[in-house]
This record gives structure tokens, C-alpha cells and sequence, in this order.
């Protein structure tokens, strides 16, 4: 429980930073590229937490990984000790988990709940002459649901609006489906699902948005040359419209909690030509890409199999309480293993087993010295009964004495564990 706890205290703090990231590129991208490439830049969230949990290479005399890992390395410090913390507190560990999950399971509910409110409220669909579903309980066309979206338009659609405007309005929903903009807009509320303690997320999701129907907004322009004003006075009656107040968490639609002002300023400033946003949306792109490999160069080698260990276990098992004398010993002396790989040993007559698995700290982490943190699962008759954790210094030796509650059995356990090359090149040549 605590090794996933962990994870997603390191994804938190990974994806939060990229969201701030974005909050930071996102205006200048949009003044330099126009909107579209601000709408793609938000691939580095995604991108971000890919590159943490992508399987990391052999890669260790790459110079490249070694800039990237040493330059960002102290910022990895925290997670190495917060695993050890949690190992040793199992039950928070494993309450904070439950909560987390819980968490996931209610938010997940409450958007679900709101996504079926909304359709709800649409209730009775109708076809129309031209095929369209109709609602009388909207007087703005909408895209609705991600798998798939529909196209919802007005009973009176063709009475209330002009056949320019309703161009606009329909070519505005149809960008939506060509883009795949409300399956996104699944993903983000998947995202604040997950994440549904973290704040910074909420934001994230409506800017997300709001840069969702900027883009949107852009490439129908730059179809319709010269509807400019066209398209502001639709925003604005679509603001001024008696709609449904209660926004879908799945969906876009024209009347929206958008800041007008600013969607409105956009479509006053001159759009960018075409090969100018293809530039924006490949630096966006590469910003998501570099992004992604930073954090995937980055990942320190307590996170990643194949660290080299050699582990020595020397354990005692005082089988019969009422007689100490009558002990079980059992040694396994300089095993090279790798980081994440159990140990695992059994008395002769199998009744009792000790099993540690080593995490080797990165260098540079406090302490300085080689740390490595083991963990160990300590059975009696095939049931464990204990799973302590320590950490062990280069050098050091560790004693674990554990009894167990039920049967009396006590297990004694000395370990000592080393990273060093020396250690590691003996254990191999053994």
C-alpha cells in the first residue's frame, strides 16, 4: 500500500507542476501562434505522467541522462523519504489509499450524476425534417456525450436565428466533433476524478475548456473569412440566452461560464496565417515531448528495476517458546539481486520463511552515504505475521527481532546490505 501511496504522491506533485507549467505558457503561445497552439500545449499534462510511468532503459552512461537526471535530481529527494516514512506507518499508509480511493469512487458518482442531469433536462429529443435530434429545453445548438457525441439543436432553431448565423453555429459544433473536443472533455473530468483532492486540477479543467472553445472559435474563422462580427453577436445572444444554467461535464456548447470579454477580444485580433499556427502547434507539441522526457530521464533508480544490490541475511527462529535453546538458523550470505527483487529464504522443514526486498536510494540523497531501504515479510506455516522495514547504510548492520502474536514463534533477523561496486563486482564472480 505504501509503494502505490507513493506513486501517486510523486504523479500529484509531477502533474501539478506541468499544469503550472502550462498556466505559465499558455498566453504567450496564444499572443505568438494563436489559439490552437495554446489548445495543444495542454498535452503536457498527459505527457508528463507518461514519461514517469513509461519503463525506464539500461541508459545509465548516456550522457544525455546523466545531464538531464543531475540536473533535476534534487528535486526527487522528497519521494525516496516518503517511501520510507510509509513503509513503516502501514496502516495510514493504507488509510490514506482507501481515502484516496474513495475519493475517486464519490467524484466519479457526482459527475456522472451531473452528466445525466443534463441529459435529463434535454428530454424530449425529437428528429427533425433534416435528421438532427431537437430539444426544446435549449435555445443554442450543443454537442453532448463523448462515446459517441451527439448534435443537439433548437426546436426553433431555424425561426430564431438568420441562415448566417446559424452557419456559424453549426459549424462551430461540427469543429467540436471533428476535434474530438468532448471525449477530451471525458478525460479531463477523469483527470479531476483522480486527482479530485488537488485544487490546482479544478483550474486546470476549466482553462482547459476555455482554450477548447478559443481553438474552436479560430479554426471556423479562419473558414468563414470576414464574419467576425457575425460570430460576436452569436456569442453574445447565446450569454443573453434563457439556457440551461447547469453546464455538462461532457460537453460544449455556445452559453458557458467563459469569461465573453476575452472570447470576444480574440475574434478582434487577426488571425495567424496557416503555416504560422503549424509552427505553434509543433512547439507545443515538442514542449510536451521534452516534457515527457525529462521526467522519464529524471526518475531516480529507486523507481526503476535494475539497480544491482547485495543483500546478507542471517535470521534465527526460536521455534518453542517454552525451550530458547531449540533455534533454527538460517543464512544467506552476499546475494546480488536488483532493486525491487525479493530475497526470500525458509528454514529446512519449511515452517518458516523470511523474504526482504531491497530499495536502493539514489546518490545524493540524504544521507549521502549508500542508503538502501529493505523490506521484509517474516511467515510462520505460510502466513505472515510481520512486514517491518528499515533502512541500512553502507557498512551497517540491521537486527529486526519480531515475535509472533499467535503461535509465540520469534524470528530474529540480521541484515546487511551494500551497493557498492566492490560488493557487487565479489557477488558476481561468485
Amino acid at each position: 500500500m505504501a509503494s502505490e501511496l507513493t506513486m501517486l504522491l510523486l504523479a500529484t506533485l509531477i502533474s501539478s507542476a506541468a499544469l503550472l507549467l502550462i498556466g505559465v505558457l499558455r498566453a504567450p503561445l496564444r499572443h505568438a501562434f494563436g489559439a490552437r497552439a495554446a489548445y495543444w500545449v495542454w498535452l503536457l499534462a498527459p505527457a508528463s505522467i507518461m514519461g514517469l510511468f513509461a519503463p525506464r532503459l539500461n541508459l545509465a552512461t548516456a550522457e544525455t541522462t546523466q545531464t538531464i537526471s543531475s540536473a533535476t535530481g534534487h528535486a526527487w529527494q522528497v519521494i525516496p523519504v516518503a517511501s520510507t516514512v510509509l513503509n513503516h506507518i502501514d496502516v495510514p499508509a493504507t488509510f490514506g489509499l482507501l481515502l484516496w480511493l474513495a475519493g475517486v469512487l464519490a467524484a466519479l458518482c457526482i459527475t456522472v450524476f451531473r452528466q445525466q442531469r443534463f441529459v435529463h433536462a434535454l428530454a424530449p429529443l425529437s428528429k427533425g425534417p433534416d435528421g438532427t435530434l431537437r430539444s426544446g429545453a435549449i435555445v443554442m445548438p450543443l454537442v453532448i456525450g463523448a462515446w459517441p457525441p451527439r448534435l443537439i439543436i433548437p426546436l426553433d432553431f431555424e425561426r430564431r436565428y438568420s441562415e448566417s448565423r446559424r452557419k456559424l453555429m453549426l459549424a462551430h459544433e461540427a469543429m467540436h466533433l471533428a476535434r474530438w473536443d468532448t471525449p477530451v472533455a471525458a478525460l479531463a473530468a477523469g483527470w479531476a476524478c483522480i486527482f479530485w483532492f488537488n485544487p490546482l486540477v479544478y483550474w486546470a479543467v476549466s482553462r482547459l475548456r476555455f482554450d477548447q472553445e478559443l481553438a474552436c472559435d479560430a479554426t471556423v474563422l479562419s473558414q468563414f473569412n470576414g464574419s467576425g462580427r457575425d460570430y460576436a453577436t452569436a456569442l453574445l445572444d447565446a450569454q443573453m440566452a434563457n439556457q440551461m444554467r447547469v453546464a455538462a461535464p461532457v460537453g460544449c456548447h455556445w452559453q458557458s461560464a467563459h469569461p465573453l470579454k476575452q472570447r470576444i477580444a480574440m475574434l478582434r485580433k487577426k488571425l495567424p496565417g496557416h503555416m504560422r499556427t503549424k509552427l505553434g502547434v509543433a512547439v507545443a507539441i515538442a514542449i510536451s515531448v521534452l516534457g515527457s522526457a525529462a521526467v522519464w530521464a529524471a526518475q531516480p533508480q529507486n523507481l526503476t528495476a535494475g539497480s544491482p544490490v547485495v543483500l546478507s541475511m542471517i535470521w534465527f527462529a526460536d521455534h518453542d517458546p517454552g525451550f530458547p535453546g531449540r533455534i533454527v538458523r538460517v543464512s544467506v550470505s552476499n546475494r546480488l539481486v536488483h532493486d525491487g527483487e525479493e530475497l526470500a529464504s525458509m528454514s529446512p522443514d519449511r515452517n518458516y520463511e523470511v523474504a526482504c526486498t531491497p530499495r536502493a536510494l539514489p546518490h545524493g540523497t540524504p544521507p549521502r552515504e549508500p542508503t538502501v531501504i529493505v523490506r521484509c515479510k517474516l511467515g510462520v506455516d505460510g502466513r505472515v505475521f510481520a512486514e517491518p522495514a528499515t533502512v541500512i547504510r553502507e557498512g551497517q548492520l540491521v537486527a529486526l527481532d519480531m515475535r509472533d502474536p499467535t503461535t509465540g514463534t520469534r524470528l530474529y533477523v540480521v541484515l546487511s546490505a551494500s551497493t557498492s561496486r566492490e560488493r557487487v563486482h565479489q557477488a558476481e564472480r561468485r
